[in-house]
């Protein structure tokens, strides 16, 4: 499922800038338990560092926080088809008559969803660097911005899932495009 020269890059940088915000958040919350006088949960000075420990850990342990909110959301259907792009048959009738594509656009094809999935982690992580913004109350990041990016990177990653998903919603498998 989860191999690659993309998602291993974007695993070792996330690896890398998951030790940074550790250290960033021991500093954090280093200076506000000197200027507070003491530890307490609920002030805010404490809750950018707290996140970032555990946006930290996130980022650390990224394959496995992938499969973990993946696997919340499409079962463990999308964890063995995140990239099972089969090709694509377009079907004019319900009852089956489907006519084959061509292989220059299914290899046209899967460039573009391997683009659209290396998008989905990204914007995956980012969310997950939202999370720590919003917390820390810089910028205009939010709560409700991270999530989005979360669940759409997700969403995003596993395009053939997310597809499967919709046409068994919309038309319960009679579409036009079968994937």
């Amino acid at each position: 499922g989860l191999d690659g020269m993309a998602y291993t890059l974007l695993s070792v940088f996330c690896y890398i800038v998951g030790i940074l915000i550790m250290f960033q958040s021991l500093v954090r919350l280093s200076r506000a338990s000197q200027f507070s006088g003491g530890f307490s949960p609920t002030q805010s000075l404490y809750a950018g560092p707290i996140v970032g420990f555990l946006i930290a850990g996130a980022l650390i342990g990224l394959p496995d926080t992938w499969l973990t909110i993946n696997s919340t959301i499409f079962d463990d259907r999308a964890n063995d088809s995140i990239l099972a792009y089969s090709g694509v048959a377009f079907s004019t009738l319900p009852g089956g008559f489907t006519m084959p594509a061509g292989a220059t656009f299914d290899a046209f094809m899967l460039v573009i969803i391997l683009i659209i999935q290396l998008i989905g982690w990204i914007a995956f992580v980012r969310g997950l660097l939202m999370i720590k913004r919003a917390a820390e109350g810089s910028g205009q990041a939010s709560y409700g911005t991270a999530i989005t990016h979360i669940f759409g990177g997700v969403l995003a990653a596993n395009l053939i899932a997310t597809v499967d998903v919709i046409q068994q919603t919309v038309c319960n498998s009679a579409c036009i495009v079968n994937v």
